[in-house]
């Protein structure tokens, strides 16, 4: 390890290096102290150098800090709080980028599934579906926790702090703003009743203050602001929605029977103000 740590300082003395091996050895790191899977509770003492002083002289990198496998990754939101509350913390890798099952396609009669992993070929020796746990499928269709990954990874973050004023901060390091368009979108009852576009340019790491003319917001609907990220082509990058005034806990209802119906896409039921439609395929609402 020090050989080949001294040969990559000799070819290119600029770089820094990672070895994460080196945690479990008297070094503990080379220019950089890694670890996998630290719970966000140690990373969050690592940054305030409460955890050993070990921890406290270099930067810290998790080179895997979240596994896809599952219905994971999980606590991404949690983990990027951390990383963005000390610039000691320099992030962190998610295992892995996606599924390794084998596709056969829908008509190969031979095996019962489209897609298949260790032992499903007859071999003996396997590591049996740990193969399959990235954030996207064998065909790269996305998973949920690449929608969550999406969302934690957003280059702005806002904050509502009070009446029609926002505070934004860009979380790039290098770029502004400037490269992104910012929309927002006032909702009642899920309708939009306003929207705009936030044009305001944050420099990077910086936090900005934005007012907008969002007007009186009534305290007997459900009250939702969205903000979108775009790039400048308008694909959507990330999206945040703030509840400004939650629903009300309970409606008032008429003699009117609940009309239930069932179609091709799902269920739904309709009152005498107001329907509900569940998904046949998902369950959701």
């Amino acid at each position: 390890q020090d050989k080949c740590y001294e040969f990559l300082k000799s070819v290119c003395p600029e770089i820094p290096v990672h070895y994460e091996g080196a945690i479990r050895t008297k070094r503990v790191g080379y220019d950089v102290i890694s670890e996998m899977y630290t719970d966000i509770e140690n990373v969050i003492k690592t940054a305030k150098g409460t955890r050993g002083k070990k921890y406290f002289e270099k930067p810290f990198f998790l080179c895997e800090y979240c596994h896809a496998m599952g219905v994971g990754p999980g606590a991404l939101e949690e983990y990027w709080d951390a990383f963005y509350s000390s610039d000691k913390l320099m992030g962190g890798c998610i295992w892995e980028w996606c599924d390794h099952a084998v596709y056969h396609g829908k008509d190969d009669k031979k095996y019962k599934y489209e897609y298949t992993y260790g032992g499903d070929h007859g071999e003996e020796m396997h590591d049996k579906n740990f193969c399959v746990d990235g954030l996207v499928f064998p065909d790269r269709t996305l998973h949920t926790g690449a929608l969550e990954m999406k969302h934690a990874y957003r280059p702005v973050r806002s904050v509502v702090s009070g009446g029609n004023t926002l505070l934004l901060t860009n979380t790039y390091r290098f770029l502004s703003t400037d490269v992104l368009t910012v929309k927002w979108e006032l909702c009642f009852d899920c309708e939009k009743v306003k929207d705009g576009v936030i044009d305001k340019v944050i420099a990077p790491s910086a936090t900005a203050e934005v007012t907008l003319p969002l007007g009186r917001i009534p305290s007997d609907r459900l009250v939702t602001l969205n903000i979108f990220y775009e790039d400048k082509n308008g694909a959507e990058i990330s999206r945040e929605q703030h509840v400004l005034c939650d629903a009300p806990a309970a409606i008032e209802t008429g003699d009117k029977k609940v009309l239930l119906t069932e179609s091709d896409s799902g269920y739904s039921a309709e009152f005498d103000n107001g329907k509900i439609e569940f998904s046949r395929s998902t369950g959701e609402i």
